[in-house]
């Protein structure tokens, strides 16, 4: 027996002994169950993992005893039962919960028993994904450590996942990185069918057709290429879509116009979650509800009243207004974020990213049956199975029949028509360049659709597909129940019609299983949980002996590669593992044109051109403060064996899966020279570092060089001691005497490279944008002229302060938000019951 079953019955079976004597209160099994959950998180933030998921296995025993204790207590104490207590304890087992589920049936059957459906069919799909290690697949990369580095407006783009990477700091003090994780996967599949089933039934499907309508919404081909792809962040946003959009939909509904305050409250709150997640998601779903919000204005007609139109207007104001205060965090910053990332998108990318012929060579056909995925290779049910093609003509079919249906009826007409409208949208956009029937409009809104290119991959319309056909084929299922009721119940064929419409209600509820297998089938074992390899610890372990500030430079320079310790290919997941500033490769392979978002990559790429002919490498990286650099024996490792060459570089860390490299020269992040060097390109700066020390000068790149010419000697420099405050802001200490010459210039390495954004404090000349008119460019560090003689100097990046305030607004607005929502209406919890609340607030 395990130790936590042991350690569980221990607990147990004293407390039932006593409850059964001494009707001890079961609230003291909770609590106890509480200081478990505590000290499971303290285990956890010391590292005792192992311990850590032993405890919590005991405190969710002890909370589920204790739950049906109170259940029990509650019971007993209502009917004050006679006799002996411990007989009447264990009798009072089932009828208290019985008596529970009469007195909650409504919430149960509308939360409760979905809840329980959904979970166990996360469960079932996740499978052995769930246990302990990292699920790391393409853009999918977990590790021991939750960075910060986009936090201060460093990253090439800025937004919503911001307040993400906060959530999930946080959540790595109380968990390990792989448990935060698998919370992530299984919340997916269960939102996902949950918020469907809520969507559903707020517009009158009934069990079999909002169970259906929730099936397919978690299991089909799109969630299914996703998942493989590793697009988390973009699944979970789609998980809460069918929330958001009902959401909306309570809103501006034009019948019940009370409580704006607390509707666009809680409407801003989802919808500001999923551009945390996913801004595409996002976008996707603001566009659905403008075509709702259109259609319901042409669909009210003259029914109703001015009044009620300026109503529903005035709650999108707030909703906006209230959008912009929840997002002022990264909207600040998006223009420049978009001038930086979909700026350097072209026409070659929409071919790069053009969706596929999965589906017999038509990609028409692929995006109407939920395929299409840009990446090929990945095995797909239908190519095993064409003839799955036959279900996803019935789904068809039932969707055609669901909008012609309940197009016009006045409560679902809207949203009916809503989704068909947006079913075909997403067909037209996401088929793309790849088809001539939708080639001119989509190379329309590529060319003068602000911002349209910044999709990438039209593919990711699919997702309003799945909701259109979810939702209209549960209309369908709701009309064929309707008519067999009405035909079954005369007629001598009553009972053939019964069981006929039994079997075909059956076959089309387990079909989105049938169509998906693999995907319910664990994706077919193509994720596996892995572990990190010990020899990446034992090189992390050795890099924090050195406390302090440098830089890690990884190697093989790919921005997604195979490794030998896992079977799949994911994206660099260095900067999740090491706690230092870490430059690895940024190269995205799947781009047509430039991909590589490493500040650094011009002369890492020189680097690589001119390997076989280097053997001072210290030298040169220490001009981007390296102090250590790891290389990873996956894909061509062996094209970095001039590394072992080096005569400047030590060999600390070998093994099957890694190298450690230490740099024998001083490296600083800041430090003082008294030379300017220019150098006409790369090339020349490699060679340079053969002959001299670089941190004797401010090298520079001036494409007015001659090379033949240049001749350099050692000189002085001075290393400084800088203090980091954070990834924005250093403090350096100088000497008040600088000794070195009569002009002395500061040095500084910034984590994320080059950048015109960073300031000092006092002002100090900079050098590389002084001189820019006459074609200088620095490779990856900031040059200032000093004058006078200050004692210490404050760099920092000046944007993080206007991104700070927008932090300030973003989190009050939410405090505020979140406190109407759910703080106040607390009266009610306690008036009423919890239950019932909950109830209310669900539906």
């Amino acid at each position: 027996m395990e130790i936590y079953n042991e350690v569980s019955l221990a607990i147990i079976v004293p407390f039932l002994i006593l409850y059964a004597i001494y009707r001890i209160d079961p609230r003291y099994l909770v609590a106890l169950s509480l200081i478990l959950l505590i000290s499971s998180a303290a285990e956890s933030a010391v590292g005792n993992s192992a311990v850590a998921n032993d405890i919590a296995i005991v405190f969710f025993y002890c909370l589920s005893a204790g739950v049906v204790l109170i259940i029990v207590d509650d019971y007993i104490k209502s009917r004050k039962p006679r006799g002996n207590r411990l007989k009447s304890a264990l009798s009072g087992l089932y009828a208290g919960i019985s008596f529970y589920v009469k007195r909650h049936r409504r919430v149960i059957a509308e939360f409760i028993f979905p809840s329980v459906v959904f979970a166990s069919l996360s469960l079932l799909i996740l499978g052995p994904l769930l246990y302990p290690g990292y699920v790391l697949v393409t853009d999918m990369v977990f590790g021991p450590r939750a960075p910060l580095s986009g936090l201060y407006g460093m990253s090439a783009f800025i937004g919503g996942g911001n307040a993400l990477s906060v959530f999930d700091y946080l959540l790595y003090f109380i968990m390990p990185g792989w448990a935060v994780e698998k919370i992530y996967l299984f919340l997916i599949l269960f939102f996902s069918g949950l918020t469907m089933f809520r969507f559903s039934r707020h517009f009158g499907l009934s069990g079999p057709s909002a169970y259906f309508s929730s099936i397919l919404y978690s299991v089909n081909p799109f969630v299914y290429a996703r998942m493989l792809a590793g697009a988390w962040g973009l699944l979970f946003a789609y998980s809460l879509v069918p929330l958001a959009f009902l959401l909306f939909i309570r809103l501006v509904d034009l019948k019940e116009m009370n409580n704006l305050i607390r509707k666009a409250a809680e409407t801003a709150i989802v919808f500001s979650v999923l551009a945390v997640f996913d801004i595409h998601t996002f976008i996707l779903s603001a566009i659905l509800c403008v075509l709702y919000y259109v259609v319901m204005l042409i669909h009210s007609g003259r029914r109703e009243t001015l009044e009620s139109l300026v109503r529903s207007m005035k709650a999108v104001l707030i909703l906006l207004a209230f959008l912009v205060l929840l997002n002022l965090y990264w909207l600040l910053y998006s223009p420049y974020s978009a001038q930086n990332i979909i700026g350097s998108f072209n026409f070659l990318d929409a071919i790069a990213f053009a969706s596929s012929p999965t589906v017999f060579n038509n990609t028409m056909l692929s995006i109407a049956a939920m395929y299409g995925f840009f990446r090929t290779g990945y095995p797909y049910p239908i190519t095993d199975f064409p003839s799955l093609i036959v279900i996803f003509f019935l789904f068809l079919l039932l969707s055609v029949l669901g909008f012609l249906l309940f197009c016009s009826e006045r409560k679902r007409g809207p949203v009916t028509v809503t989704l068909g409208a947006a079913a075909v949208i997403s067909v037209v956009i996401a088929t793309g360049i790849s088809s001539p029937l939708t080639a001119g409009i989509y190379t329309f809104l590529y060319d003068n659709v602000p911002l349209f290119n910044g999709f990438r991959e039209p593919q990711k319309f699919v997702a309003l597909l799945v909701f259109a056909y979810a939702f209209l084929i549960g209309l369908s299922i709701l009309h064929i129940q309707s008519f067999l009721s009405q035909t079954g119940r005369r007629g001598r064929y009553r009972g053939v019609i019964q069981i006929a419409a039994a079997i075909a209600i059956v076959f089309i509820l387990i079909s989105p299983f049938i169509y998906s297998y693999m995907e319910v089938n664990s994706f077919d074992g193509q994720l596996t949980s892995v572990q990190y390899p010990s020899s990446w610890y034992r090189a992390e372990a050795i890099m924090n002996d050195n406390t302090t500030d440098y830089s890690v430079l990884v190697f093989p320079w790919h921005g997604y590669m195979y490794y030998n310790w896992s079977k799949t290919k994911f994206a660099s997941p260095f900067n999740s593992f090491f706690r230092q500033t870490v430059i690895y490769g940024g190269q995205d392979t799947y781009l047509s044109g430039q991909g590589d978002t490493s500040l650094y990559s011009p002369l890492i790429l020189s680097v690589l051109k001119e390997r076989n002919s280097i053997s001072h490498l210290g030298n040169l990286l220490s001009l981007m403060d390296v102090k250590y650099v790891f290389l990873s024996k996956s894909a061509d490792y062996w094209n970095y064996s001039f590394l072992y060459r080096q005569s400047d570089l030590k060999l600390v860390e070998n093994s099957s899966t890694c190298a450690l490299f230490e740099n024998m020269h001083p490296v600083s992040r800041a430090y003082i020279v008294s030379r300017i060097a220019a150098v006409s390109g790369y090339p020349q700066l490699i060679n340079a570092s053969s002959s001299v020390n670089m941190l004797s000068y401010a090298w520079v790149i001036s494409s007015s060089v001659a090379i033949s010419k240049q001749n350099y000697t050692n000189g002085s420099y001075l290393l400084l001691n800088s203090t980091k405050i954070s990834d924005a802001d250093y403090s350096i200490r100088t000497p008040g005497f600088l000794g070195l010459d009569s002009r002395n210039y500061l040095v500084f390495i910034p984590p994320s490279g080059y950048d015109s954004g960073w300031r000092t404090s006092p002002a100090l000349i900079p050098y590389v944008s002084e001189n820019t008119s006459s074609g200088i460019a620095s490779p990856g560090y900031l040059v200032y002229q000093i004058t006078g003689a200050p004692s210490q100097v404050r760099v920092y990046f000046a944007p993080f302060s206007d991104l700070l305030y927008g932090y300030v607004v973003s989190l009050v607005s939410f405090v505020i938000l979140v406190a109407a929502v759910f703080i106040v209406p607390v009266i009610r919890v306690r008036r009423f019951g919890l239950a019932s609340h909950l109830f209310k607030r669900i539906h």
